[in-house]
């Protein structure tokens, strides 16, 4: 699913930047930005890229605990095994 982000004009942006700016604060949301109507850049608060960082690693950090959980339960297999099964598939030398 496509997430839906605010549109506007890169001229009306420019002409009202200061109230913009606030707005963007204000929501915390990125805007994109059309240049002769097509889709040009999007712009955003800081706070939001800061954002996007902690889901980031909130995500990677689950998966980790899917692993360790899965380690746990028994699953998966010992590393040489994998190490050697990758070589095969991919014709990776063995480390000397």
């Amino acid at each position: 699913m496509t997430p839906v982000v605010a549109t506007d004009s890169l001229s009306n942006f420019q002409r009202n930047t200061g109230a913009r700016l606030e707005e963007l604060h204000r929501t915390g949301e990125p805007e994109l930005l059309t240049v002769d109507g097509e889709p040009g850049v999007v712009v955003q608060d800081a706070a939001y890229e800061a954002m996007l960082d902690r889901l980031e690693q909130l995500e990677a950090v689950t998966g980790i605990q899917r692993g360790i959980d899965s380690a746990k339960a028994g699953k998966g297999r010992p590393l040489d095994e994998f190490l050697a099964e990758m070589r095969r598939k991919h014709s990776i030398a063995p480390p000397a």
